[in-house]
């Protein structure tokens, strides 16, 4: 997963591309046959090849045929980490400017050209990469090669043009400072990370994009848009040699540049808690955690990813069902791997009452510390391989989520084919999920955040995140299975048996000022029959409920 900023606002301003891209398409086509180098496309897969021109700039192309759509994508390695401290936002606002105008096309008419061939042009920004992408007809393949490439490598960056812009990108940032989950995401950042430029906001701020001028892009430019930095990707029904051509004559006698990206700083272990709090205009507190994660490439990637949908994805979640379902103690809570380039972080987010923090907390780390002492079962595995792999496979039905994927593999691994990190998630094993959880799940590596409404006192410190730390650990060692609970702790539990037969367990634990009852008792799916099935959950739902001396309050 990466994070990203999209650009929704190109839209045709003039008519005047559609009388001038029949001519522009023949000269096009004029310069593949004057091309005297031939580049021959190499197949890494089944239908997907892989190609880099002699200038550097790399070419994928997957064949679909049959289809009647076809995406054309440039991908440009240069993301928001890259920018110098004075660049801060120039990335994305230069993803905003390559729509605006080149020597032969007026403002809009880049735009314009690729909706009068009936398709959609967009472009988005993230850390690593920004990607310009185009999806129409795959018959018109090549007008939206020309197209973007025109816009990529010859934008005009007229100043006037640059104004207007900046407006709408200080425009995009004012408006996310009123979105009460972007202000909490972009504060967990800043605290989870101390030197990387993860920690800073893609999109910059109003102070460094109004102070960005039309120089320093074109200085930026100069360094970061060159072909070592180019991915040119394809999908569609189309033929490799011919896309290969087609890009070899638009790009290929592009020079290769000298210039390095800036060395981008390590994060260093995080080695004490962290925690942040946030009052603004919100109508509902807002509860974020973050643990320090892998890399995409690194070998640990795909079994975070099956671990947090365990805990943290969909309705039948561990978290979900413990903090939603079971004691209502949030109102919605969620989380994902974030694994982009360099190593990232596995975050957890909740909606919840303000009175209901501290429990809240305390059972969300309960649930989350669980997985590092007992081992997942083999439903939870399989559902949640299989949610990951169709939720990848739903992303394959579309030509632009085909390319999107062949694309960020590119980037982040060096390799475009889907299906290793498929066949990783697919060996992910129990003892692989405790041993990542054992690694990553660590207390002293925990961020904490929370947003709330204005006046609202959250009463949460260092000293308080602590002692709930403290007590989920130590929940979370008493729910494991006997076989997984150390030696010392099981000998201070005394056994007694009472004369109705009931059995009783207790230990003295004097870390932690609480008091814990468990009751079991037999039952369960495994003692309903087809007639009786349900009934067991039906009566631990009526259990609470009230007995003869005591109502349900």
């Amino acid at each position: 997963m990466t994070h990203t900023i999209s650009t929704s606002d190109a839209k045709p301003e003039s008519g005047l591309c559609r009388r001038l891209q029949p001519f522009f398409f023949f000269l096009f086509l004029l310069c593949i046959a004057m091309t005297p180098t031939y580049v021959e496309a190499v197949e890494i897969a089944p239908h997907l090849h892989k190609n880099k021109l002699d200038n550097g700039l790399t070419v994928l192309v997957k064949e679909t045929p049959g289809t009647k759509v076809a995406t054309v994508q440039i991908w440009v390695k240069a993301g928001s980490i890259y920018e110098e401290k004075h660049e801060a936002g120039i990335t994305h606002l230069i993803e905003h400017m390559i729509f605006k105008g080149t020597p032969t096309r007026a403002p809009g008419e880049v735009a314009g050209a690729i909706e009068a061939m009936g398709g959609q042009i967009n472009a988005y920004t993230s850390y690593e990469y920004t990607v310009y992408h185009a999806t129409l007809s795959s018959r018109n393949w090549g007008d939206a090669m020309e197209v973007l490439a025109d816009a990529v490598l010859h934008s005009t960056f007229d100043a006037g043009e640059l104004e207007r812009e900046k407006k709408v990108v200080l425009e995009e940032i004012r408006m996310r400072k009123d979105r009460a989950n972007i202000v909490l995401f972009q504060e967990l950042m800043a605290k989870a990370y101390t030197v990387h430029p993860y920690r800073l906001p893609i999109s910059g701020t109003a102070e460094s994009v109004t102070a960005i001028s039309r120089d320093d892009i074109l200085r930026y430019m100069k360094n970061h848009y060159h072909p070592d930095n180019f991915t040119v990707v394809v999908v569609g029904d189309v033929r490799v040699q011919q896309v290969v051509d087609a890009v070899n004559s638009l790009m290929g006698g592009l020079a290769k540049s000298e210039a390095r990206p800036p060395a981008i700083p390590r994060e260093p272990p995080q080695k004490a808690t962290r925690l942040f709090s946030l009052t603004e205009d919100v109508n509902q507190t807002q509860l974020a955690l973050a643990f320090p994660g892998s890399a995409f490439k690194g070998q640990d990637a795909a079994t975070l990813d099956v671990m947090t949908s365990i805990l943290a994805s969909g309705e039948t979640s561990r978290l979900y069902t413990r903090l939603r379902n079971d004691t209502g103690l949030v109102y919605r809570i969620d989380g994902s791997a974030f694994t982009p380039r360099d190593p990232g972080l596995l975050e957890f987010t909740a909606t919840l009452d303000a009175d209901k923090l501290a429990p809240a907390l305390e059972e969300t780390l309960t649930e989350i510390f669980r997985m590092k002492r007992s081992k997942v079962s083999d439903e939870e595995l399989d559902r949640a391989k299989r949610n990951l792999e169709s939720d990848f496979i739903f992303n394959l039905e579309r030509a632009e989520g085909q390319a999107r994927v062949l694309g960020s593999f590119e980037f982040l691994t060096g390799d475009p084919r889907e299906d290793k990190y498929l066949a990783k998630v697919r060996a992910v094993s129990k003892e692989d999920i405790q041993r990542v959880a054992a690694f990553y799940l660590r207390g002293e590596h925990l961020t904490v955040g929370t947003i709330a409404p204005l006046g609202t006192a959250l009463n949460l410190n260092q000293a308080q995140l602590a002692k709930i730390i403290a007590k989920a650990e130590a929940a979370a060692k008493l729910g494991q299975p006997a076989s997984q609970v150390d030696n010392a702790f099981l000998s201070g539990v005394h056994r007694f048996e009472l004369k109705n037969g009931i059995r009783l367990l207790v230990r003295e634990n004097h870390d932690v000022p609480t008091v814990s009852v468990r009751a079991v008792l037999p039952g369960g799916l495994r003692s309903e029959t087809p007639a009786t099935n349900g009934a067991f959950a039906f009566i631990s739902e009526l259990l609470p409920k009230g007995t003869q001396q005591l109502s349900a309050e």
